[in-house]
């Protein structure tokens, strides 16, 4: 398994560096990106997002954005700040309320909202909506091999999923969504 993701870990880091022709971005992205496949088998294996990710993560992401910007770069710090609150502070009420969302959950939110919402804030929300599509196939697909409504799933490897797909594919799905709906 360590394998796989390992070489997945560097498509991702890879393919993130490629995708931006902004220096911040194409060191940002490509970082918040590495640490994906972690969460996703850590989630998969523990049921839990380890802190000795995610507050290293909350604190050097929204430090980097910060010095990428006073370098130059077209990130920016206040809609990675307000990416943060919409994404993790949305998924903490959804913690709060069901009580049955880890908190690591709403820090990995956080995370993606912080990197993603510096680039703007449409990427957010793909990224969110992707993570809760998937999750909903995911917990679909549980229903039907057997496993009861009260099953534990771990949503992390979703949410990181999302966090995958936004960078790449985030404006095309936001244009084509807003062209869909008139917005």
């Amino acid at each position: 398994m360590y394998p796989a993701i390992e070489l997945t870990t560097a498509l991702l880091v890879t393919a993130g560096a490629a995708r931006f022709s902004d220096l911040g971005a194409a060191i940002v992205v490509p970082a918040l990106l590495s640490v994906m496949p972690a969460v996703a088998l850590i989630d998969l294996r523990h049921k839990i997002i380890p802190n000795r990710l995610m507050y290293p993560s909350l604190i050097g992401f929204p430090v980097a954005i910060v010095v990428a910007r006073l370098l130059g770069s077209d990130l920016d710090p206040l809609r990675g700040l307000i990416g943060l609150a919409v994404y993790g502070g949305g998924l903490l009420i959804v913690a709060l309320v069901s009580g049955g969302m880890g908190m690591g959950d709403v820090k990995l939110a956080g995370v993606i909202g912080a990197v993603l919402g510096a680039l703007g804030l449409r990427f957010v929300a793909v990224a969110a909506a992707a993570g809760v599509l998937i999750g909903g196939l995911v917990a679909i697909g549980a229903l039907v091999a057997g496993r009861g409504r009260k099953s534990a799933i771990p949503f992390g490897p979703s949410i990181a999923a999302g966090a995958v797909v936004a960078p790449f594919a985030g404006g095309l799905i936001a244009s084509w969504y807003l062209g869909t709906v008139g917005a």
